[in-house]
């Protein structure tokens, strides 16, 4: 099994507890007389072994993932070696980031002046301030392209070594 279907899995084993235990919920109290469609303690044991399956794959997955590597290129042509265990974690960060950034209040420019009319309490007077945005938004579009660029060539090196690392069970 490679790191690919080792996943999927993953996903489908967690389906599965999921669904026994929500099946074990609903029949732990019921009436003395109803019938129940699925029984609480043979759920418990079904959703038991599928937990013990799950971790097995998990960890065999942990593992696996420790001693494989992958080599990418980033958007500014620095190749580098990482352990898939680190790069998979990358990739969570790099779009927290890319998230991030996108939420950025920014401004068009670095300063940006505003002009305003307020009452002094005898008169009207001109009040001009100047707001800095320290990552203007042309800027701001560039770093998140960029973050982008090396999150997909990452994640396309990670999808790779995926289906070639084979897991020991």
């Amino acid at each position: 099994m490679n790191h690919a279907q080792a996943l999927r899995q993953i996903s489908k084993l967690k389906g599965r507890l999921k669904e026994q235990l929500e099946r074990a919920s609903g029949a732990v109290t019921h009436g003395e007389t109803q019938a129940m469609a699925y029984g609480f303690e043979s759920c418990r044991e079904e959703a038991s072994a599928t937990r013990a399956e799950l971790l097995k794959l998990q960890t065999a997955l942990a593992v696996s993932n420790a001693r494989a590597h992958v080599e990418w290129t980033d958007s500014r042509g620095k190749t580098g070696r990482l352990a898939l265990a680190f790069a998979v974690r990358l990739l969570a960060e790099m779009k927290s980031e890319i998230a991030w950034l996108k939420t950025l209040r920014v401004l068009p420019q670095e300063k940006v002046e505003s002009v305003s009319r307020e009452h002094d309490g005898e008169k009207f007077v001109r009040v001009v301030s100047t707001s800095v945005c320290h990552l203007p938004e042309a800027k701001r579009n560039a770093a998140v392209d960029a973050l982008q660029d090396d999150f997909d060539r990452l994640n396309d090196a990670v999808n790779q070594t995926n289906g070639q690392t084979e897991i020991a069970l």
